[in-house]
């Protein structure tokens, strides 16, 4: 460990009482990475607090949303199962929503 990312560990230690807390240790290693990576611009404590909480919330989101993936019908699909376009579009996400060229 470099001696940015070892002062900014002692950082975090009074921070948070102990560290890496249980929080820091599900995250996926390159997630972890890109904590340190991102440390190496921080000049204040708060600056530290908010990349920690920004990457660790990105990926908290990015697991939520992989566990709703899937596959997506064509709007045709969901009326022969009886739904009317509005109802779907009313339950996506417009991120979700696109429109095919064909």
């Amino acid at each position: 460990m470099c001696s940015k990312c070892n002062s900014n560990r002692a950082k975090f230690s009074m921070m948070f009482g102990t560290w890496p807390p249980k929080v820091f240790k599900q995250l996926s290693p390159e997630v972890q990475r890109k904590i340190w990576r991102d440390l190496q611009d921080c000049k204040t404590r708060q600056d530290m607090e908010n990349v920690l909480i920004r990457n660790i919330v990105e990926s908290k989101v990015n697991d939520e949303g992989k566990k709703f993936a899937g596959k997506f019908l064509p709007i045709s699909m969901y009326k022969a199962m009886g739904l009317t376009k509005n109802q779907v579009d009313g339950h996506a996400c417009k991120h979700d929503i696109y429109f095919s060229k064909r």
